[in-house]
């Protein structure tokens, strides 16, 4: 026991000096915030870890995951807002549907070239005016589109399915008449369209019934008519738009003006249609400009609306005028 005593001391003694360095050492670091160990960290590469960290999150991966799902982004499934390009109508039949890819093939009437139109979450189909989906689109339909430039594709904003099943419509100018068939230039198209009436078949102008004798060459019209084989239809309803030598007011907003070529398009107030309105470019007509409001008298010779007389609205005065 004597010779153990010394021992025993020994290693009480070693183990309360172990015990002070400890206490001083913690309390020596109290109110400082721990060190990150960035010497660990700094010897790893980003492949060998895993992951690239971002300040302020250690161990999360939020920048990693934000990267690799924008890359994997199908912008078919997260279609973005409609463009802000004008819209340009088209008339054709559809010679290739490729319903994975998203992609109609048309062939414009009175044109041997086709063209490409892309088709997403933003489009809508219509057929005999009754709205449905892509999966309705056949080989062979007559279709009219709404298209618009997105990018460096074609978008098919709206897509009009016309059958021999259900009536369509049609807009232009009648070009020839024999007896009771008409042939008609379609406004989407400029394309030749033979149309027939009967005894059944309405005619209108300006909201009153009229006889079939005012459907003369040169005058336009809008057409209700059920698709028959061929390029042709049976008329349904007429309504004479204008007749050559009719006058009309114009009153609306300038869509587009090109001073150089004499003409314009506004968007009529009162049924929200775009007329293009030709006008002498060497008038002086003041503050003419797209966005302005106008008033337009103009005449209807059998091709086209010519301005006698435009009358240009003066933008409201500020607040700060007034004030």
């Amino acid at each position: 026991m004597k010779a153990l005593f010394p021992t025993v001391l020994i290693l009480v003694l070693a183990v309360g000096s172990l015990l002070a360095q400890q206490s001083t050492t913690a309390g020596g670091d109290q109110g400082k915030e721990p060190e990150a160990n960035v010497s660990s960290t700094s010897q790893v590469s980003p492949a060998q870890a895993g992951a690239t960290t971002t300040p302020g999150a250690p161990n999360a991966k939020p920048a990693e995951k934000k990267k690799s799902s924008a890359a994997n982004a199908d912008p078919l499934l997260e279609p973005p807002p409609l463009p802000e390009t004008k819209v340009s109508l088209v008339g054709g039949t559809v010679t290739k549907i490729d319903k994975v890819r998203n992609r109609l093939t048309l062939k414009p009437f009175g044109s041997d070239k086709k063209m490409t139109l892309v088709f997403d979450d933003r489009s809508r189909f219509f057929v005999n005016g009754v709205e449905t989906t892509f999966a309705k689109i056949r080989t062979g339909d007559r279709v009219y589109v709404d298209t618009q430039l997105d990018g460096v594709n074609v978008l098919a904003r709206n897509v009009r399915v016309i059958n021999e099943s259900g009536p369509a419509d049609a807009r232009g100018q009648i070009v020839d008449v024999d007896g009771k068939r008409f042939m008609l230039r379609d406004d989407l198209s400029s394309q030749a369209f033979e149309f027939a009436v009967t005894d059944e078949t309405t005619v209108k102008r300006d909201g009153a019934r009229v006889g079939v004798s005012e459907l003369v060459p040169g005058a336009l019209v809008a057409l209700r008519f059920t698709p028959e084989k061929g390029n042709t239809g049976l008329a349904q309803e007429v309504e004479i738009i204008a007749m050559p030598g009719d006058t009309f007011t114009f009153a609306g907003t300038v869509m587009h003006l090109d001073l150089s070529a004499g003409l314009l398009a506004v968007q009529n107030g009162s049924d929200q249609q775009t007329y293009d309105v030709h006008f002498n470019p060497e008038a002086n007509i003041g503050d003419l400009a797209v966005g302005a409001n106008v008033t337009i008298k103009a005449a209807f010779d059998g091709q086209r609306y010519m301005a006698r007389n435009i009358e240009v609205e003066e933008p409201p005065a500020s607040e700060e005028r007034n004030q």
